[in-house]
């Protein structure tokens, strides 16, 4: 049950296509400036990226299912978020990113489960919409008893 659960704490690609042969990886830097002391707000869960490298989040809207905590940092053009849930351990998922003139294109690399990643046509442009300024989970991960 945890695993279906967990499942759906990455978001998934809208409208995935093939790598432009124009995109260039992002540096470390642009990376880490997306995502530091920003909020994901995926579909049903939500994560921190605090920047001292610490993440925490929660599974549920509107009602939290299990809440998640664990570090975050980029390699290369790399952001890993490693986790744990209050029943599991050792969780990670990775997103790679690329620009292709002003657009932003993401590549969810690496799956916590181990389910296959799409390196063929697993690209997607909205995840950096989902990203907003703050610690934007706190309330909700208290309430679902995130220590």
């Amino acid at each position: 049950m945890t695993a279906a659960v967990i499942l759906c704490i990455a978001p998934f690609p809208v409208l995935a296509d093939p790598l432009p042969k124009t995109a260039k990886p992002m540096t470390p830097d642009e990376i880490t400036k997306l995502y530091s002391g920003k909020t994901t707000d995926w579909k049903i869960s939500s994560a921190y990226f605090a920047p001292d490298g610490t993440v925490k989040g929660y599974l549920g809207k509107p009602v939290v299912k299990t809440t998640f905590k664990g570090t975050w940092k980029v390699t290369g053009n790399e952001i890993c978020m490693d986790f744990s849930t209050p029943k599991d351990s050792g969780l990670s998922d990775c997103w790679k990113y690329w620009r292709n003139g002003k657009e932003v294109i993401t590549l969810w690399s690496r799956h916590f489960d181990g389910s296959k990643v799409d390196e063929a046509n697993g690209y997607y442009k909205n995840e950096v919409a989902k990203l907003k300024a703050g610690d934007l989970v706190s309330t909700k991960y208290a309430e679902g008893g995130g220590t």
